[in-house]
């Protein structure tokens, strides 16, 4: 498009592709929505560049999952009793994440654990060239929905 070039690399397992998105001026962030405009891929030989990966990601969810409307069930009157009879709530939601992207594929893995405390109250067609040697974004999904299953933007990439 005029706002960006993107690759889809697919898989031995055809159920999956990685996306890379390279927009055309390193300082500007894809519009949202960007990733219904990727539909439709078709087949072109062409040239694709790109760094070898090693990514990692992990922080709290705490304040983010409280502020999309999921506190009450993070705080001191959130009812856990249908696991355990005593007074919790939520202190710690880490989630990890690391992608590791080369020659060989991609491998992947996320956890996620929650820490509960006892709580104080009651539980309540043409040749293309495609070079990654400027920030991009990248999107490894499941192709017949186009769910993500890691998404990421490479802001310094190094070959």
């Amino acid at each position: 498009t005029p706002a960006f070039q993107a690759v889809a690399l697919p898989y031995k397992d055809p159920r999956f592709e990685l996306v890379l998105l390279l927009m055309n001026d390193p300082k500007a962030e894809p519009a949202t929505g960007w990733t219904s405009a990727l539909a439709g891929f078709g087949e072109r030989r062409g040239v694709v560049a790109f760094p070898r990966l090693d990514l990692s990601w992990s922080d709290d969810l705490v304040a983010s999952l409280s502020a999309i409307g999921l506190a009450p069930a993070l705080g001191p009157h959130a009812d856990y009793s249908g696991i355990s009879a005593g007074p919790f709530a939520v202190s710690e939601v880490i989630h990890k994440t690391r992608l590791v992207v080369d020659e060989a594929g991609a491998e992947g893995a996320a956890a996620t654990g929650v820490v509960m405390e006892t709580a104080a109250r009651a539980p309540s067609s043409a040749g293309f060239t495609f070079i990654a040697d400027r920030p991009f974004w990248l999107l490894l999904r499941e192709k017949a929905t186009g769910a993500p299953i890691f998404m990421g933007y490479v802001a310094a990439p190094t070959g």
